[in-house]
């Protein structure tokens, strides 16, 4: 009998054996499947949170270039103001002069400016400010943002405002 016994023994051994090793490679290959499928998953949201992120930097540095070439209008304005001489038979021509050297430099740089943006302190228009005094040439414009519509803000204002001293003549 014990030799009967030892191998109804044995056989279910064996048997319970290959059922425990079977079963460990289905739930192995069940959760790698699982596993598998969430990484995927975890991959898509860190995708989509990457994209926006890059979206994101491009965007300021869109703002960024707005900012230089307005200021670069302001400048060029200021430039042209300090330059320039400024009496009373010329004081609407200096103003358009400002104003389309300031809007002209923008355009170059491929900014669309429109001269009711660009300011002028003091209004030659009105007087002549002393040699020497300080001028003001201010550009606004508004910057229209690609990732604004995720936190309500499409556009926002950029400024630029540069000071010069009144020569009123160029200086050799």
């Amino acid at each position: 009998m014990s030799a009967i016994g030892s191998s109804t023994t044995a056989s279910r051994a064996n048997r319970t054996a290959g059922c425990r090793m079977l079963r460990r490679m289905q739930w192995t290959l069940l959760g790698a499947r699982d596993e598998q499928g969430a990484s995927i998953l975890e991959m898509a949201f860190v995708t989509v949170f990457f994209f926006i992120f890059i979206a994101g930097i491009v965007d300021l540095g869109g703002a960024f270039q707005h900012y230089i070439i307005a200021i670069n209008a302001s400048r060029e304005g200021a430039r042209t103001y300090a330059r320039l001489p400024c009496m009373t038979a010329n004081k609407t021509a200096l103003h358009t002069a400002i104003i389309n050297s300031a809007v002209g430099e923008a355009a170059r740089s491929g900014l669309t400016l429109l001269a009711k943006n660009v300011t002028i302190t003091p209004d030659p228009a009105t007087s002549c400010p002393a040699r020497g005094a300080q001028v003001y040439v201010t550009v606004q414009d508004d910057f229209d943002t690609m990732m604004g519509v995720f936190w309500d803000a499409t556009s926002f204002p950029i400024r630029a405002r540069t000071s010069m001293m009144f020569y009123g003549a160029d200086e050799e």
